[in-house]
């Protein structure tokens, strides 16, 4: 599977994908995330703010909540992690 490919042709907003993440916590206005923290499973969107996908190097995905943020992958590692079904990837469907 390319997952580059596939989202350049279905496009980004098109694009969702579950991730397991954990939560967020703000301490004096520093967020970070506790290894010890459970993860969850947070549906997520392409980002583009640091890493273009036209790049081929790395895609950023952030949480639709707000309590989780957003994880960076290499493009292999990510598809690595859809075909082992730790990350599950949608298209929207017209």
């Amino acid at each position: 599977m390319n997952i580059r490919e596939s989202i350049l042709k279905h496009g980004i907003e098109n694009c969702l994908f579950l991730v397991p993440m954990r939560p967020l916590h703000n301490f004096m206005g520093i967020t970070y995330s506790n290894s010890t923290d459970a993860e969850f499973i947070v549906p997520s969107r392409i980002t583009e703010h640091r890493y273009k996908l036209s790049d081929n190097y790395k895609i950023t995905l952030c949480s639709i909540y707000k309590e989780y943020g957003e994880e960076s992958f290499y493009l292999c590692d990510l598809e690595s992690l859809i075909e082992r079904g730790t990350v599950e990837f949608f298209i929207k469907q017209s």
